[in-house]
This record gives structure tokens, sequence and C-alpha cells, in this order.
């Protein structure tokens, strides 16, 4: 009955192994790799160090992971014989020695005695770890560490009692398994530090970090282990799980078995002290965990930092009150309603002075001071560069403000002169928020200026535009003007008051074209920005014209082609009569034509071949059938350009057989053309292409002429220039 038992098993693994059998009940799960291990070895408790400590077998381990050890027990001697009991230990590649992840007596997980009649049964040895290459699994008798861990005897130590292992130990690879690891922090504030919103704490105060392992495969989870390293500066006060053991600032849990999608969810709350370094300090929490054979370690790793904020003396800060002032300043002031307001006119100069003070008692930390400026309020320099801006709004970030201190930036700019018809008001705002402000009722302020136009007569301006151009072509009877690239064209302006009453506050704007910069403008502009141009001019009398030149360069790197350049410009007074602004924007259109830059590339052809005949001063060579020759072809820009698309194209004979060591590597290459191209060749450059070409060895007896051909182009070589 044994041996057949013993066959039947055998033959199920085996079957297993092969796929082609039923897997058995005991390993019903995902394998990577098992092993069977045929072994007969026997341990007693009465033949001292020797007789207690056996080796097994020696295995060669492919893939390391955690594989569970299952042994062939033999318990044949009834009951008759008590604490036929042992465990193992693996002793691994680099001579260290190996326990189970899943022990029950210290280090070890001792395999009890099984009393019963006698049988063989597989016994479940425990959990290893097996590093790839060789590792001996060892067997002890329980008698070893009896004393030290008594739990499993059935009765004092006595005689010859002893536990063998029969046939055949199962290695089962633990199955595959993701274990994904999320870590954050909770604090009591969320507050700016660095000009961003993170976690911030106060000295004595409570932090709560929270970790979530989650099983993301289709197997599950079992004796996986979650760490978390605390920061110095905290002490752990609680936990929404025990830890299993501590040593120092490492925390350890064990993961309970996680089924697919299922997550094991670990709080743990922490202390600050009370007293910390000044200023603002980060603390970094650190947490990992460890799933025997888990696919995917990146994610088995998080971190999570918040910070700390203590003042000058490492305490608690205390709280303190930030307030805003903003002031604007025109160039005159009107009175209206019985008080006196800022004012300027369209046009104008319009300063606005921003004061950001901190009464205290404690520092003011990492916040931001903000102006929005209003629509039609052109800015034009700042006492202090802001950190950044976005749309009519200007920041500047404040990493230290003291007690009884203030933050002060003016700033400096002029009013659009196309403002609507009327007067106009302008409201600026300005606001800070700081961190720990008690009296959030002071963060803001805004201040109005009023912009007035005068009570005049109205007029009518207008503005005619010119270009000037130093290249031209005929065509029937009609002359083109056109620029090319790299030549300079001029735009002439004339801006001129149709009355009937003198135009004030003039400005004259033009914008220019792309592919065109500024080389002068006559007479100086007041304003230059990247594309636009701006004069202003207090008045214009009735009939009077404004004159500007501008000299513009077109870009000399244009590819050749046809190119549009418009030119805009515009003309404005503050008292123009509504509705005649339809001649107030004039243009004009400069053509650029691009031609390539042509050259001229030469091409010789040099053969040589086996055998040659001089006759005079010409050569002539000669090749035998089935022997091969070489074609040289060295193409040279004569031309006083770089040659573009440059394409080489070499014809051999009809009569080839193969073409072979073509250098350079060929963009083409068959047996009747081969092709080469470069983007350019300078000018008074040569380049070298080479072939063998084979001649076929049953070619017609006598004499046969065999003739190469080869050409080259490029992209900006004239057709009459072409070489063949």
């Amino acid at each position: 009955m044994f041996a057949k038992r013993f066959r039947q098993t055998l033959l199920g693994v085996l079957l297993f192994a092969l796929g082609l059998g039923p897997r058995p009940a005991l390993a019903q799960r995902q394998i990577i790799k098992d092993y069977l291990l045929f072994a007969t070895i026997g341990v007693r408790a009465d033949h001292g160090a020797e007789g207690m400590h056996r080796d097994v077998v020696t295995v060669d381990i492919d893939i390391p992971g955690y594989y569970r050890v299952w042994p062939r027990v033999l318990y044949n001697s009834g009951d008759q014989q008590k604490n036929e009991t042992f465990y193992l230990t693996v002793l691994e590649p680099d001579s260290s020695e190996a326990t189970p992840l899943d022990p029950n007596a210290g280090p070890y997980k001792v395999v009890p005695d099984d009393p019963g009649p006698p049988r063989i049964e597989w016994r479940d040895a425990g959990l290893f770890y097996f590093q790839k290459g060789k590792s001996t699994i060892k067997m002890h008798h329980y008698a070893a560490i009896a004393d030290q861990y008594p739990q499993f005897l059935q009765e004092a130590m006595q005689g010859p009692e002893s536990v063998k292992i029969v046939d055949s130990l199962r290695l089962v690879a633990e199955p595959r398994a993701d274990g994904a690891l999320a870590l954050s922090v909770q604090t009591l504030h969320l507050e700016p530090v660095h000009g961003r919103k993170r976690p911030l704490s106060y000295p004595g105060e409570e932090l709560t970090y929270k970790m979530v392992v989650t099983n993301r495969y289709v197997n599950d989870i079992r004796f996986g282990t979650l760490y978390n390293l605390l920061p110095d500066t905290l002490r752990a006060t609680g936990f929404s799980v025990d830890p299993a053991a501590q040593d120092g600032q490492t925390l350890q849990w064990n993961i309970p078995r996680l089924a697919p999608g299922d997550s094991f969810v670990v709080t743990l709350r922490a202390n600050l002290p009370d007293t910390l370094l000044p200023g603002f300090s980060a603390i970094l929490d650190s947490a990992w965990i460890h799933v025997p054979n888990d696919t995917d370690s990146t994610n088995n790793v998080a971190s999570v930092s918040s910070f700390v904020l203590a003042d000058t003396g490492g305490n608690k800060p205390l709280a303190l009150d930030v307030s805003v002032q903003l002031t604007a300043t025109g160039d005159t002031t009107v009175l209206r309603n019985g008080a006196l307001h800022p004012a300027t006119r369209p046009g104008g100069q319009l300063q606005y002075a921003l004061w950001v003070t901190n009464h205290g008692p404690d520092y003011a930390r990492n916040f931001e001071a903000v102006t929005a400026l209003p629509h039609g309020f052109d800015l034009q320099s700042t006492s202090q560069a802001p950190t950044r801006s976005f749309g009519d709004s200007v920041f500047w970030f404040v990493d230290s403000l003291e007690p009884d201190s203030t933050f002060r930036v003016i700033l400096l700019g002029r009013v659009a002169r196309n403002l609507p018809a009327g007067d106009s008001l302008l409201v600026a705002t300005a606001w800070a928020h700081a961190p720990r402000d008690t009296v959030p009722g002071n963060d803001t302020d805004q201040d109005t200026v009023l912009v007035f136009r005068p009570q005049q007569p109205l007029t009518d301006v207008a503005l005619r535009l010119h270009t000037q151009t130093d290249s031209s072509a005929v065509a029937n009877g009609d002359t083109t003007r056109f620029a090319r690239p790299g030549e300079t064209y001029s735009v002439s302006l004339a801006a001129f008051n149709n009355g009937p009453a003198s135009a004030t506050d003039v400005e004259v704007r033009s914008i220019l074209p792309s592919l065109s910069s500024l080389k002068n403008a006559r007479p100086a502009p007041q304003t230059v920005r990247e594309d636009t141009i701006i004069w202003t001019v207090d008045s214009l009398g009735v009939q009077d014209t404004l004159r500007f030149t501008l000299n513009l360069s077109v870009a000399d790197t244009l590819s050749p082609g046809t190119y549009t350049l418009p030119f805009l410009a515009s003309v404005f007074a503050s008292n123009e009569i509504p509705g005649s602004e339809q001649n107030n924007t004039a243009s004009d259109t400069v053509t650029v034509i691009a031609r390539p830059k042509l050259t001229d590339l030469a091409l010789a052809q040099i053969i040589r071949a086996d055998s040659f005949a001089v006759a005079g001063t010409d050569t002539s060579w000669f090749v035998r059938s089935g022997n091969v020759y070489t074609v040289t072809l060295r193409v040279t820009n004569v031309g006083a350009f770089p040659a573009l698309g440059v394409r080489v194209v070499a014809v051999p004979p009809e009569q080839t057989a193969s073409l072979d060591n073509i250098r350079p590597v060929a963009e083409v290459a068959f047996p009747d053309s081969v092709a080469w191209s470069l983007d350019s060749l300078a000018t008074e450059v040569s380049a070298t292409f080479q072939f063998d070409v084979a001649v076929p060895p049953d070619m017609p007896v006598g004499l046969n002429k065999l003739v190469n051909r080869a050409t080259v182009r490029a992209t900006n070589e004239p057709p009459s220039a072409h070489s063949d």
C-alpha cells in the first residue's frame, strides 16, 4: 500500500511539471517553478550533535524567491515513541543560514510529532527565502532547541527518539504578488511654504501618518511586512494597529493575508517636541513593505514631507497682524464730490506705492504680496523685481518680515491714451495673506485714479503710410517693388490734423511685421517693445503734419520663396471726433523674394581595373570576365555658395553581375543603380563615393565595352550647370 501511494503521489507531481496532469490539492496556486527533490535522511535525539543535525539535500535555484518546503515524513513507531519532532534551516550560497518567514519557536518553525498509526505524511516545514544558486536544506531534531522552546515537548526527551524524511521533499514557490504602498501625512495647518501650500505643524503639535498597503495582483499577499522609519524629531503616541516590533524609530507591522484588491491600513499618530530649531524645517517620514515574491518593487517604498515652523526661541509661533496699504499718485488732483482725488490724463504718468507692514508680535513668513493693476495702466518699472506676474496682477514673494517692519514697492507706468471717451476710473487692488494673521480685515486695500479729459473742441486726425524698397522688377510695363533677404526697406508715416481744432495727446503706433527687425526710427520713439513702436505728441495744430520714418531689415536666412510682410500703423488723439476713426489706420505690404543662391558642382569618375594599356597619353582599362573593377566618383563644389540637397547617382553597365563594397553606405543600392544624398556641400569641398562592379563570368568572347554613367545634382544648381 505504501509503495502504491508513493507512486501515485510522485506521478501526480511529475505530470503537473510537464503540463500533463492535475496539480496536487496542496499546491493549488500560481507556480513560478516548483522543485521535487529526492532524499532520505533522519535525525536522532541520542547521537549527539552529529545525529541531531543532518544535511538533507542540495538544490540549485534558478529563480530566487520564497518557497514553502514540504518534506515527506515517516512516522513508523505508532504512539510508542514520542517527540518525533524536527525543524529545518537552509544554508544559502553565501554560507548564511536562513530560517523561515513563519516561525513558531523563536526563529524556527518546529514540525511537531503527529500521533497516530505508522504512516507517511507531507508536512509543512515553513516558508523560506532561497537565493539564486545552490542551497543546502538541513534537518535538525527538536531536541537541539527543546530546552529553549519547550512548547512542543510531548514528554521529557529520552531514548532513541528519531524522525525521518523519506523519498522526497517539495519546494513549492510562493505565488507572485504585487503589494503597493501609499503614505500620506495630516497636520493641523496647510500654509504657504516657499510659495506653495504645504502641510505645516508647530512645536508640540500632533501629526498623523496614514499607510495603505494594497494588493494589486491576482494572488493573495501572505507573510508581508510593513515598516515605518519615524523622523527623529517625532515620538509615536498611538496606532490604529499596534506594531509587531519596534527598533528605535523603526516600526514594524505584519501585514495580514490580503486578497486581490484588499488593503491594510495603519494610522500612526506622533507628537513634535515643545521646542525646535527656529524658523522653517522639513521632516521626512519613510515607509516600505516587504512582500514575498513581489513582482514590482517600484511601489514598495513611499515617503512624505511636512514642515515645522518655530519662532525665534524655537517655540510655537505667536499670532501676528499684517496690514496692506496701496496709494496712487497721478500728475494732478481733481475735486470731486468735495474731495480731492489723484488724477491724470490719457497718456499721463501714474505711480502706485504698496506698503505691507507686520505689526507683530511674531515674524510673518512665506507669503505673497499682490497688486492687481487696472486695465488701461501700462506698467513700466517696479522698485523691486516681482517674483511673477499673471494677467494684470503682479506678485512678490516675502520670505520673512520682522515685527514692526514694512515691505515697500513703487510701481511706475502710464495710462493708455485710447481709453473710452469721457472720464474713467482706474481701480487698483492689493492684498497679502500671511499665515497666522489674526486681523484679516486689513489685509486688502485699493485706490482709485480719475482719468479725465478736459472739455475741448473735437477734431479729426488721419494717417498715411508708404513703404519703399531698393529692388524692383518690370514685367509688361508694370513695376513691382520688392526686397531681398538682408536688404533694408523704409516706412514713411504722416499723421495730420484735418481740423477744425488742435489735436491733443496724439499717439502714433506702428506694428512691425514678422521677418523684419528695426534698424532705426526718426524721430526717436517714446516706447519700443518687441513688435510695437509708439510716438506721443502733446498737441498737433490744424492742418499740421507729423512725419516719421522707420528703416527695417529683412531677415537674411529665408528659404527660397516669396513672402508678404504686412505693415500696420494707427494714430489717435484724445479729442478725436466720435465716428471719424476710419482714417486713423493705414497699412502697406512689402514683398520679399528670396531666390536660391546658385552654385556649380563638378563630377569626376575614375575607373581602376586589374589591367590597363597606355597609347600616347590615353590610358585604357581592361577587366577580365568574372573579375571586379572599382568605380570612384569625386564631387566638387566649384561654386560660390554651399550646394544644397546634393544627390549623386551612378548607373553601372548592363553587363553587371553585382555591386559590392559600396562606400559610404548608399541611400539606394540596386544591381542597376546606386545613389547617395548629402544635405549640403560647402564651397571648394569634395566628396568621394566608391563601389565595386563584378563582371559576369560568361561575357562574350572578344572586346566588350562597359560604360559607367554618373550624375550629380543640387537643388540650388541651375540646369545648365548639371554635371554628368
